[in-house]
């Protein structure tokens, strides 16, 4: 029998494999058929249109990493791990299992080494287009993208709007702010501030359809742009998850945008102030 330092480095050379299992059960909702109750494989297979025998395996692979259970009746259930991966409930991370196991993040990842080696980002040799290029040119995985976003964002929105003061701010941007729900859980912490969302557009229709869900439209514009380009002027910018997509140079170039544009903000608010107009 290996030895636990053995073992546990088998852990984690075969750990893709897991995520993968975790990325298809993800992809193919089995935890949404599973939710009503238990299966059996053949049952579950003709249901979501697979092959018996391969989601037998399958079944089998999940429930070793405790996100299915293997009944003693020959069915298979979900477990309370397992619920995280399902449709539309508080908590979802079914998203986020589907977009960092797609192709747009998974192919990437395969060419770490040579990203090493080089020093340079691997995405345009791996998929032939910037990231966001191709999730605009691959809508279904675009959309599991911009969800897994939200998802994230979501997790700590409460928290956000709790410890930034925006007691001084008349208008935040949130840039590439995916369905908006940092800068709603601001808005709605303060009833005075305003906001804007800057977004791809293939993103902005979601952004404000999730904003009205919440009767936040009045006071929050979706705009579309690219943040290379310009940034909304704001007297606070958000940019959750966005610097580590790029290299430093373009890094540092969108950040000395978005500060340029809270410099503007600034000014605006000074010329109004001292009641001249602003140019």
């Amino acid at each position: 029998m290996p030895d636990p330092i053995t073992e546990q480095m088998f852990g984690l050379i075969r750990g893709y494999w897991v995520s993968q299992i975790v990325g298809t059960l993800a992809e193919l909702k089995i935890p949404d058929r599973l939710a009503n109750g238990a299966l059996r494989h053949d049952e579950l297979a003709k249901e979501i249109g697979c092959d018996s025998q391969a989601t037998y395996r399958l079944l089998r692979a999940s429930a070793s990493v405790g996100v299915i259970s293997a009944m003693s009746d020959g069915r298979f259930g979900l477990t309370l791990l397992g619920g995280k991966l399902r449709s539309n409930v508080p908590g979802t991370m079914r998203d986020i299992a589907v977009a960092i196991t797609a192709p747009g993040h998974w192919l990437s990842w395969g060419r770490l080494a040579e990203a090493v080696r080089s020093g340079k980002r691997q995405t345009q040799a791996t998929l032939g287009r910037e990231l966001f290029q191709y999730y605009a040119e691959n809508p279904d995985e675009g959309g599991a993208f911009t969800a897994a976003m939200s998802n994230f964002s979501t997790m700590i929105a409460e928290d956000v709007a709790r410890v930034l003061d925006t007691s001084m701010a008349e208008h935040v941007a949130d840039i590439g702010g995916a369905s908006g729900a940092i800068i709603a859980a601001l808005l709605e912490s303060n009833p005075g501030l305003h906001g804007t969302i800057l977004e791809l557009a293939d993103v902005v229709p979601r952004a404000r359809t999730a904003l009205a869900e919440r009767g936040l439209s009045s006071r929050c514009q979706v705009v579309e742009g690219d943040f290379f380009k310009a940034v909304p002027p704001a007297d606070i910018h958000i940019l959750k998850q966005i610097i580590h997509d790029w290299d430093d140079e373009q890094s540092v170039t969108f950040q000395l945008r978005a500060f340029a544009a809270t410099e503007r903000a600034r000014h605006s608010d000074r010329v109004r102030a001292s009641g001249r107009r602003a140019f």
